[in-house]
């Protein structure tokens, strides 16, 4: 966590990239990313923007399905 990035607002570990990622904002943005298209990243790096949140909005939930 860096001042750029921020918190981390969710983390979670999947053994594999099948299925898809689903997260809903509080202010109802969706969105809905199948793993493989999310990179994987190594140990030294600052995460993956998987959503763009609109100004004043947070996650309110985050799955894999």
């Amino acid at each position: 966590m860096t001042a750029k990035t921020g918190k981390v607002v969710c983390g979670i570990v999947l053994p594999d990239q099948d299925g898809e990622l689903v997260a809903i904002s509080k202010q109802s943005q969706v969105i809905r990313v199948p793993l493989k298209e999310i990179s994987v990243l190594g140990r030294a790096t600052q995460g993956v923007r998987i959503m763009k949140l609109r100004p004043g909005d947070a996650i309110a939930s985050l799955t894999a399905l």
